[in-house]
């Protein structure tokens, strides 16, 4: 007897986002150090706009 796994659909409030960061994988560690960078200037911006929507 199978089991089957369904992912629930939760509403959210907020845009979804693909922020088409490049993968560094096999590549210098500056491109990591680069790709982490814009994933915290991501964050933050996404932070701001979250608190907007709040107000």
């Amino acid at each position: 007897m199978g089991c089957n796994v369904v992912c629930p659909v939760l509403p959210f409030n907020y845009k979804k986002a693909d922020w088409g960061l490049d993968d560094p994988t096999g590549k210098p560690d500056e491109e990591f150090i680069k790709v982490i960078e814009e994933i915290e200037r991501k964050v933050l911006d996404l932070l701001e706009e979250v608190k907007e929507w709040g107000n």
